[in-house]
């Protein structure tokens, strides 16, 4: 149902690079979490977005899309920047599960980008129990989400 993947130093330092946990949680070789199941990550962004040229574009398709699936016929349709990527990538990850961002400082920001801010983890779990639908939420924790692949044993 839930998935908290943490990035940690320094790619929690902005949203561009936090978003990575989710994206390679998402696309792990065997899924780990079901379709309208929650990613969650902690990051505090201090940064925002991010302030390079790249996460600028990230962050600026984000912002402008509508929805996730008009930001993905768009970009499948017109193509992208370098850095823009990422909007891809999170699209897609977005048009299938909601992404939490924990303890961002620019809440704004997270907003913005479509995904959705959170003070705490337990406000974050919260959510996640109204968008499941059930206070029995299956948890899984993936510390170090960028160093780790996930995979299911039968």
């Amino acid at each position: 149902d839930v998935v908290i993947g943490g990035v940690g130093f320094p790619k929690d330092s902005n949203l561009y690079q936090a978003s990575r946990a989710p994206s390679y949680i998402f696309f792990a070789p065997t899924p780990v979490l079901k379709k309208g199941g929650v990613l969650i990550t902690p990051a505090r962004c201090e940064e925002g977005a991010g302030k390079g040229v790249g996460e600028q574009r990230f962050y600026e398709e984000m912002r402008s899309a509508p929805n996730m699936s008009a930001l993905l016929h768009k970009m499948r349709q017109e193509g992208y920047q370098p850095g823009a990527q990422r909007a891809f990538v999170m699209a897609k990850v977005m048009d299938v599960n909601p992404v939490v961002i924990v303890g961002a400082e620019f809440p704004d920001i997270v907003r913005e980008t479509k995904m959705i801010p959170a003070q705490t983890i337990k406000e974050a779990l919260g959510f996640a129990v109204k968008h499941i639908g059930s206070p029995d939420l299956d948890v899984l924790i993936i510390p170090h989400a960028l160093l780790t692949l996930p995979f299911v044993q039968d």
